[in-house]
């Protein structure tokens, strides 16, 4: 039985004027092999944006495809345990093409043949692209100890490494290089959309300070520009998405322009999220916009994967501030409802495919405060008092993700008398960097 191939993928093999497109497509028609059309088309899909003056050069793949930036000719190096075994084939069709798609070479396919020795072949394999300088290499590891001495002389070498066996890829190893020579520092710019809902249109839920905790937010953010940044970008005009402002269109289109706009790997995205949220019966977090109807919950609500869709297209960092409470009488007497799970949110965003900071307010199913006497929630507060200075330590002016995550666990546990506990989930592949500079 043969499969359609995917209308992303069938179009890709005529952008990168492959050479042998009908054996890929029937390669991609084999009953086996589906998964590698919806691995091309998830590339595919993500690497299709409009041309830019800097993407390679025209008539390339990469000019036609996507939105590439000019890199350096890095030709990277596959060790593979079975090189000859046609499973692997779609593999070798996929790195080549994404290699077409950079304007890179194809990267070298070497290992072991099924007849050969597997792990001395792969060994010597390896210790030759080490020797040779590979700009980077990938392996699969069969062994659980004799790919240890190898992979750290690559590590040692200054050649990042990727590892990866039947359960999946690791995380990427590497290692730090300072540069001695010429150069200037990047021109950062910060892009902001802060959303706070205190009054809704329902009025029998409501928060105090939520609409405010965003305006006191990008105000702190503006204040940065001409610093750290250049330029300080915030989406609404007025600043911040608030109250009535904040209908569920509002603020799926301000989610659709910071994912469009930040597109420069250097700047820096923040994305500020204050009002109720609750917890479906289908394990699913929802933000409750201003105009959710307690009816149609599933229809008028924003869902954690709308949220993890638009924030994992962000091109530069990004930070997310999340400071929502359980509104539990939303779904009362409709279906059974459960306080927000921020944790298991939180950590979906922070997988290392996404790359996202996520501060949130609270662990578990903690409430979260406002505090009457700072008119600002016990958070906001917290994360605003930190980025303008309180976090930072002695003598440095400079304030990082780690400083502001000390700061703000200290001072909201202060402030609730331990009765709230923010959380900062981090990728392990993002550094820590800095964030904002003293004010005071």
């Amino acid at each position: 039985m043969r499969k359609k191939i995917d209308p992303v993928v069938d179009e890709a093999i005529e952008t990168l004027n492959m050479k042998d497109g009908p054996s890929r497509r029937r390669l991609l028609e084999g009953a086996g092999l589906f998964s590698a059309t919806a691995a091309a088309s998830a590339l595919i899909a993500a690497c299709s944006s409009s041309s830019s003056s800097s993407a390679a050069p025209s008539g390339s793949a990469a000019a036609v495809a996507g939105n590439f930036p000019t890199t350096p000719k890095w030709k990277f190096t596959f060790v593979n345990h079975v090189t000859d075994n046609a499973f692997f084939t779609p593999t070798q069709y996929g790195m080549a093409d994404c290699a077409a798609l950079l304007g890179l070479p194809t990267p070298a396919w070497t290992g072991a043949l099924s007849t050969q020795p597997t792990n001395s072949t792969m060994l010597s394999a390896l210790q030759a692209a080490i020797t040779a300088g590979s700009p980077g290499i990938a392996t699969t590891v069969v062994s659980a100890t004799a790919f240890v001495a190898p992979i750290n002389s690559a590590l040692q070498a200054g050649i990042p490494v990727v590892t990866y066996n039947a359960n999946g890829a690791s995380e990427p190893a590497s290692i730090h290089v300072q540069w001695r020579g010429p150069g200037t520092d990047p021109k950062l710019s910060l892009y902001v959309l802060a959303i706070g809902i205190s009054d809704y249109k329902d009025k029998n839920v409501r928060l105090k300070f939520a609409a405010k905790d965003a305006a006191d937010f990008v105000a702190l953010a503006k204040k940065q520009e001409g610093g750290l940044y250049e330029k300080v970008i915030p989406y609404s005009p007025r600043g911040s998405l608030q109250d009535a402002d904040a209908t569920r269109e509002a603020i799926l289109d301000g989610l659709d322009w910071i994912s469009r706009t930040v597109g420069d790997t250097n700047d820096v995205a923040m994305i500020f999220l204050a009002g109720h949220g609750i917890t479906t019966p289908d394990l699913h977090y929802r933000f409750l916009p201003y105009d959710y109807d307690a009816n149609r919950i599933p229809r008028t609500t924003i869902t954690d994967s709308e949220f993890e869709d638009y924030l994992t297209k962000i091109g530069g960092k990004k930070i997310f501030f999340f400071d929502t409470c359980y509104s539990g009488n939303v779904l009362k007497g409709r279906a059974p409802s459960t306080a927000p799970d921020v944790d298991r949110f939180a950590n979906q965003l922070r997988a290392a495919e996404n790359g996202i900071v996520v501060f949130t307010s609270s662990t578990g199913n903690e409430l979260s405060q406002e505090l009457e006497q700072y008119k600002n929630g016990a958070f906001t507060l917290a994360v605003v008092e930190g980025m303008r200075g309180a976090a930072a330590r002695p003598q440095t002016p400079v304030i990082m993700i780690s400083d502001l995550q000390g700061y703000v666990s200290r001072r909201v546990r202060d402030l609730t008398k331990g009765n709230q506990k923010p959380m900062v989930a981090m990728p392990k592949t993002v550094e820590d960097y800095p964030i904002s500079i003293r004010l005071q």
